[in-house]
């Protein structure tokens, strides 16, 4: 896993729990990495679990 990455897609989780929406790009992209296994398991979570 890289350090950039997870940085990354931890900064995304923080945005959309402010409200932000992810553009298709970006959903699809974070949706990759999941399944890909790119990401721990906390951001995985944090991601499927936000109901933003």
């Amino acid at each position: 896993m890289s350090e950039d990455r997870i940085t990354d897609f931890g900064s995304m989780i923080t945005e959309l729990m402010r409200g932000r929406n992810l553009t298709r790009s970006e959903a699809c992209e974070m949706f990759r990495q999941m399944l890909m296994n790119e990401q721990p398991e906390l951001h995985q979570g944090a991601f499927l679990g936000n109901d933003r």
